[in-house]
């Protein structure tokens, strides 16, 4: 199914239709929604599908994706392009499509965001 639309003022619900694949690789879940700052480009992503989505805010159509295990957090970057993070511990800069561009953090044993603040929260 389509897992991401918009809605604008007195319109109906639209909702955007991507790659069957990929959606399909999303498992039905979508972990966090960012717009860049023009209001151009949106990117999703699903951490239970491991990918970032990246979607035309005006036509929905999607401009492409990228493979991040366990990716879920998501920020528009300086510029331009989004942060994508995963709760193993990367961090990786992307472009507009997609397209990864630097790696922020590597993937550590040592830093792993869900786990850095379950342990926070456990008092550990």
């Amino acid at each position: 199914p389509a897992l991401v639309g918009r809605h604008r003022r007195g319109a109906p619900l639209e909702l955007f239709s991507g790659p069957a694949d990929t959606l399909r690789q999303m498992r039905n879940y979508i972990g966090s929604v960012a717009a860049d700052a023009a209001g151009a480009v949106i990117a999703t992503s699903s951490p239970v599908g491991g990918r970032g989505l990246y979607w035309d805010a005006a036509s929905g159509r999607c401009l492409g994706t990228t493979a991040l295990a366990d990716g879920c957090g998501v920020a528009p970057a300086a510029g331009e392009g989004f942060l994508l993070s995963s709760g193993l511990g990367a961090m990786l800069r992307v472009d507009a499509a997609g397209e990864p561009r630097q790696a922020v953090l590597a993937p550590s044993r040592e830093l792993s965001w869900d786990n850095h603040f379950r342990r926070a929260a456990a008092g550990a």
